[in-house]
């Protein structure tokens, strides 16, 4: 029954009796966003910081996009919400959604920024991390892991896939839904809501964009909940549990 639950919630790593392969598997998609400044070494040897000029170049071609969709659709919030005074047909639902979309990308511009400027530390604290697991593993019980933590990484891997696909999806089939940016650059859309006759191109354009986008937010919110606050803080606590016991 135990093993049936563990399997229910963590699919992927319910038999794990570490964290480590959990973390590397979510760390290899992270890297392969280019949401964050880091890159895989050689060999999967470990993670180091974008040296090369097209890293650096494929970095911050995701990071503009990300940066100019964001400032787009708040001036789309600014003109047909903040500025409509009620003139425009959206419903309270509606603009609810617009304004979760605003914030949420608003919060992750941030910690997007953050993550560039504090790349080292960001390393420095994965790094860490991986060392101290390694070590308590080597001189305490190998049965240290918990379920919901396993079933946390699950859902994280499982959002970098799902979040581009489901905003991607938007993009392509509802164009000037928000958070899309077509509604402004390309499409004369009333509400910025409603069914549209667009293109076949300017669908796979805004749905591609829209894609990246929500690739660069699902990467940035997985490394700061799972690789800055939840890991670090499970591995302080599983070294006060083994070493300073």
């Amino acid at each position: 029954m135990d093993n049936f639950l563990r399997k229910l919630a963590s699919p992927t790593f319910h038999s794990e009796t570490s964290y480590l392969p959990a973390m590397t598997s979510t760390t290899k998609w992270l890297v392969k966003s280019f949401a964050i400044p880091l890159i895989s070494e050689a060999r999967g040897q470990g993670y180091s910081i974008i040296k090369k000029k097209k890293h650096w170049a494929i970095y911050f071609c995701t990071a503009l996009i990300f940066f100019f969709h964001n400032l787009i659709y708040a001036f789309w919030f600014y003109e047909n919400i903040y500025k409509s005074n009620g003139t425009e047909s959206l419903q309270v639902w509606q603009k609810v959604i617009s304004f979760f979309f605003l914030s949420k990308h608003s919060m992750v511009v941030g910690i997007h920024l953050c993550i560039l400027f504090r790349r080292r530390e960001l390393l420095q604290v994965m790094k860490t991390c991986a060392w101290i697991e390694k070590k308590c593993r080597g001189v305490g019980p190998s049965n240290y892991t918990k379920i919901s933590i396993l079933s946390h990484l699950d859902a994280a891997k499982f959002s970098l896939f799902a979040v581009p696909i489901v905003l991607g999806t938007l993009g392509l089939f509802r164009p000037c839904m928000p958070p899309s940016i077509a509604n402004i650059l390309i499409l004369e859309c009333r509400d910025g809501w409603g069914d549209q006759e667009a293109a076949l191109w300017v669908r796979l354009i805004n749905g591609l964009l829209q894609g990246s986008v929500g690739l660069s937010v699902a990467a940035v919110i997985v490394t700061t909940i799972k690789r800055i606050f939840l890991y670090p803080a499970v591995m302080v606590e599983l070294w006060i549990k083994t070493i300073e016991r």
